[in-house]
């Protein structure tokens, strides 16, 4: 219980390091994951289509299967736009959040007495700033860049399967 309660504020002070243009794109990434994850099982939903339906009939031509890979061709090019999308607001707000907590550590260390520059040396204290602000930085990259991209697409995939199933 502990650790969810650490993990909780450690989530707390990265979100209190941006400023609000990006927390809000915190919220815009949250979107697009939605977005993509929904996006990603259109593709199967419409081969499935293409093969049960179309390609079963038997007056099958180009011009009945064509309006369905053209849907395939748009989704997939629209999904990969907007990971890209994903990607450069996640970079952009990681980017802040760095920026912003260089800014506090300068001040707070610009604050420190000089005896704590005496007893700690320059280099030591540049070391763990720069390790604690990458770590930072790896964090929210990660959270946004690969699992919670998983975590969505799993739970869209889910969902579909339980929406293709007979009722009864």
């Amino acid at each position: 219980m502990e650790k969810k309660a650490s993990t909780g504020k450690i989530w707390r002070k990265i979100f209190a390091l941006l400023p609000k243009k990006q927390k809000l794109g915190f919220f815009l990434i949250l979107a697009i994951l939605g977005v993509s994850a929904v996006l990603s099982q259109l593709t199967p939903l419409a081969v499935g289509y293409l093969t049960d339906h179309v390609l079963a009939s038997e007056d099958t031509s180009f011009g009945s299967v064509a309006p369905i890979l053209l849907v395939i061709l748009l989704v997939n090019v629209v999904n990969e736009v907007i990971k890209v999308a994903r990607r450069l607001i996640v970079e952009d707000t990681a980017t802040q959040a760095e920026k912003n907590a260089r800014q506090q550590a300068t001040m707070s260390l610009l604050l420190a007495p000089l005896s704590y520059f005496r007893s700690h040396m320059t280099g030591n204290i540049h070391g763990r700033l720069n390790r604690s602000l990458e770590g930072t930085v790896k964090l929210i990259k990660l959270m946004f860049m690969d699992f919670a991209p998983a975590v969505t697409t799993g739970l869209a995939a889910v969902v579909t399967i339980f929406l293709q199933l007979p009722a009864w």
